[in-house]
């Protein structure tokens, strides 16, 4: 879904990076499922990709 959304906005993984403040191959392991992004970088890939953002208390 993320990597369909970057398509969509036109972005690039070098320019997705360069939003998030990380390196382009770090963006290329999240969308290969080589790596996992910790909480906080997991929040700074949706706000980049310009999602809404909310806590949902169960």
């Amino acid at each position: 879904m993320l990597i369909d959304a970057r398509h969509e906005r036109g972005l690039s993984q070098e320019v997705l990076a360069r939003k998030i403040g990380c390196t382009e191959s770090l963006i290329h392991k999240w969308e290969q499922f080589k790596r996992m992004p910790s909480g906080f970088m997991l929040m700074c890939w949706l706000e980049a990709l310009e999602y809404d953002i909310e806590a949902i208390k169960r």
